[in-house]
């Protein structure tokens, strides 16, 4: 059983929606998921997961809301080489792009493609869930894990 962790900003219904979809799509007999906010959340409950998922929507000039704050400033100095992550954009702006340079520097392999939750479907998120999965694999395949 693998560990999935879903950080999500802002911590509003409707992200706690769309990230419900997205947790619903994993093989609840392969992974267990965890969602939390981004706000609420530290480093530890980084390194007790296998794939880490970061579900954002623009929320300032830098790109991203400021519920990720302490986390982006805790990202420095962090290595997440042995972690694999994704990034998800709950709605339009720029988000995606300030979450990426946010983890530039943690060595964590991301996988490219960013879907955007309010647009996919839930056969599509399905999809792009055992996209991820194949490609964890690979990743822990690779580092005989």
């Amino acid at each position: 059983m693998h560990n999935v962790l879903v950080l999500y900003a802002p911590d509003t219904e409707g992200a706690r929606r769309a990230v419900a979809r997205l947790t619903a799509a994993f093989d609840a007999s392969l992974f267990t998921v965890t969602a939390r906010p981004a706000g609420t959340s530290h480093i530890p409950n980084i390194a007790a997961a296998d794939i880490v998922l970061f579900a954002t929507e623009s929320g300032s000039s830098k790109g991203l809301h400021p519920d990720w704050d302490e986390l982006v400033r805790a990202f420095s100095g962090v290595n997440l080489a042995a972690r694999m992550g994704a990034i998800i954009s709950l709605g339009e702006g720029a988000g995606a792009s300030g979450m990426r340079r946010a983890l530039r520097d943690t060595e964590m392999t991301l996988l490219g493609e960013e879907p955007v939750l309010s647009k996919v479907s839930d056969a599509d998120l399905r999809r792009w869930v055992g996209e991820l999965t194949a490609r964890f694999k690979e990743f822990c395949d690779a580092r005989g894990l």
